[in-house]
């Protein structure tokens, strides 16, 4: 059973993989790219809109989306847009899949309906965090 719980927002919650590893900047790189794109593509939304909603400062948000500003990928989990980006990601696959357990979804498109929340396993993270 889903709940109204978001394990994103707990102190050290940290994005996974279905295989329990943790993502990669370049995986949440690219999530982020294919959800702004979607949300470009259906009109939803737009990056200036996705950044202001992650709460990051667009220098930022520039330098995490390109990889070659760290010779370490992983050193790009100093930006707090590798955060803020997860914890997005993670709430639009979580509120797909609410939607998608409890029958209720709306007649308009919607980014949650685009993104593939197949790349979290929401369901699994919310276990592991209750």
């Amino acid at each position: 059973e889903l709940s109204n719980y978001s394990p994103w927002e707990d102190d050290g919650w940290v994005p996974l993989t279905k295989s329990g590893k943790q993502k990669s900047p370049n995986q949440i790189r690219n999530e982020l790219q294919r959800y702004i794109d979607q949300c470009k593509a259906n009109g939803t939304s737009n990056q200036t809109r996705i950044i202001e909603q992650m709460g990051v400062n667009s220098n930022s948000f520039r330098k995490f989306m390109d990889p070659s500003t760290y010779v370490n990928q992983w050193n790009a989990t100093a930006n707090g847009t590798y955060w803020s980006a997860a914890k997005l990601l993670a709430k639009v696959a979580y509120e797909k899949e609410l939607a998608k357990a409890t029958g209720s979804g709306s007649k308009r498109k919607s980014t949650r309906d685009d993104y593939d929340s197949d790349d979290y396993d929401v369901q699994a993270v919310t276990k592991r965090y209750k």
